[in-house]
C-alpha cells in the first residue's frame, strides 16, 4: 500500500506540474475558438454577398436572353418586311416610277401621306428627306437597283 500511496504522490505531482500547461493550451484552444467564430462570422457574410451577386447575375442573364429572344423575333419580322418590300419594288412599273419622280413638290404637299411616304424613300435613297431632288433621285434604275443593306440603324451608328 505504501507502494501506491508513493505512485499516487509522483502521479499528483506530475499533474501539478503540468496544470500549467494545459491552462495555457486551454487558453489557446479558446482563442482559437473564439478567431474561428470571428472567421466564421466573416465567411458568412461574404457567401451571402455572393449568394446575392449571384442572384443578381441571374436575373441579368435571365434578361438578357429575353432581350435575346426579342431581337430574334423583331429580325424574323424584319427580314419579312424587307422580303415584301423587295417584292413590290420588283413590281413596280418603269413608268409609274418616272410619273411619281416629275410631279412637282407643290402637288405632293396637298396629297395626304404621300409626301410623308415618298419623303421616306429620299431619305433611304439618298440619305435626305427632302423632295427637292426628287426628279434625280426617283428612277427605275435607283429604286430597283437599291441595297437595302446599305440603310443604318440606331445600333450601327
Amino acid at each position: 500500500m505504501n507502494d501506491t500511496k508513493i505512485k499516487a504522490r509522483e502521479l499528483v505531482e506530475q499533474v501539478k506540474k503540468l496544470k500549467p500547461e494545459v491552462e495555457e493550451k486551454k487558453i489557446n484552444a479558446e482563442m482559437k475558438s473564439k478567431k474561428a467564430e470571428i472567421e466564421e462570422k466573416a465567411a458568412n457574410v461574404v457567401l451571402e454577398s455572393q449568394s446575392k451577386v449571384k442572384e443578381e447575375v441571374e436575373q441579368k442573364k435571365n434578361s438578357a436572353f429575353k432581350f435575346l429572344q426579342n431581337c430574334e423575333k423583331e429580325l424574323k419580322e424584319a427580314d419579312k418586311f424587307k422580303s415584301q418590300a423587295t417584292k413590290s419594288v420588283e413590281n413596280l412599273k418603269d413608268d409609274a416610277i418616272r410619273e411619281v419622280g416629275a410631279y412637282k413638290q407643290e402637288n405632293i404637299l396637298k396629297m395626304a401621306g404621300v409626301d410623308k411616304m415618298l419623303m421616306a424613300v429620299m431619305l433611304i435613297v439618298n440619305g435626305k428627306s427632302s423632295l427637292s431632288e426628287m426628279k434625280n433621285t426617283l428612277k427605275p434604275k435607283n429604286l430597283k437597283q437599291f441595297d437595302l443593306n446599305l440603310i443604318e440603324t440606331d445600333f450601327e451608328k
